[in-house]
């Protein structure tokens, strides 16, 4: 029954790893947005959505692997 809970708890320990990925991918965009807005020069402007492209990138790819483990029976 231990080994069963240590399962149960690698894969919690997992879910809140991606979830901690996820959330550390989303903060800084919306810092960069921020940025985005307040810029009036062009090139800092898209120095700032080139950041911000690059973290929802990597959000998009965090939560794409979650999803093909969950769906390769990867229990999380």
């Amino acid at each position: 029954m231990s080994e069963l809970k240590n399962v149960c708890d690698q894969d919690e320990k997992l879910f809140l790893i991606f979830k901690k990925a996820v959330e550390a991918e989303q903060k800084p965009q919306k810092t960069y947005k921020e940025a985005i807005d307040c810029c009036t020069d062009q090139v800092m402007s898209k120095v700032f959505q080139r950041l911000h492209d690059d973290e929802a990138t990597h959000e998009t790819t965090l939560k794409e692997h979650y999803r093909q483990l969950r769906e390769n029976g990867v229990s999380i």
